[in-house]
């Protein structure tokens, strides 16, 4: 389009983004339960999931790739 258009995407058009975190990477739990919406840093990949290291707190264990939202 055009820098003048405005084009409306619809939910059912477009995809979604998947990407796995990196170690290092800021992350936001997307799962429910105490930590969601908490930020933190990945730390590792375990075999029990990734390794999220939270400011406040303990490094906490056993996230999946669909569980976190990669912010930078």
């Amino acid at each position: 389009p055009k820098s003048h258009e405005v084009v409306v995407l619809e939910p059912e058009h477009a995809e979604r983004y998947l990407a796995d975190p990196l170690i290092g990477s800021k992350v936001r739990v997307l799962s429910t339960g105490e930590l969601q919406w908490k930020t933190g840093e990945v730390r590792a990949l375990r075999d029990d999931g990734w390794l999220i290291d939270f400011d406040d707190g303990e490094p906490v264990g056993g996230f999946t790739s669909d569980e976190l939202e990669v912010l930078a």
